[in-house]
């Protein structure tokens, strides 16, 4: 039989595992000093329309980054045709070493903050010195 302690890990462990992917406020700034060395990193945003969590988060990182004084496109929010877990960041393959920089910090700083993300290479802009940045649903099996 289960202790009320265990059940009680147990019921947290779940509840963080459907919990909105959120950031306290001192995590945001943590996020933003880490990618402020990318300054001037153009980028772009992209999410789902239909998923609050997503449009939240999205909002949260677009603001995050300009407060890194990196240069962001106003955030698509539109209906994405695949489904794409946690945050992909995509790059050109013929980008430049400093956008691959920022696309890799970009990564490591989300990921140091305890959100799923990954590189994708491919040609997703119209320049190829933009980083795509699209927030997916929360993967829940983290």
């Amino acid at each position: 039989r289960q202790s009320a302690e265990q059940e009680r890990a147990q019921r947290q462990e779940l509840e963080n595992r459907f919990a909105p992917r959120t950031l306290s406020e001192d995590q945001w700034n943590n996020f933003s000093s880490a990618v402020k060395v990318f300054a001037g990193q153009k980028f772009e945003n992209v999410t789902y329309r239909d998923d609050v969590e997503c449009v939240k988060l999205n909002n949260a990182l677009f603001t995050s980054l300009i407060s890194a004084d990196w240069v962001g496109v106003p955030s698509k929010v539109m209906i994405l045709n695949q489904a794409i877990p946690g945050i992909r960041v995509s790059v050109s393959p013929v980008a430049s070493e400093n956008t691959n920089r920022a696309a890799h910090g970009l990564v490591s700083a989300l990921t140091n903050a305890g959100i799923d993300s990954w590189i994708n290479i491919e040609k997703t802009t119209e320049s190829p010195d933009y980083i795509q940045i699209i927030i997916g649903r929360k993967p829940y099996n983290e």
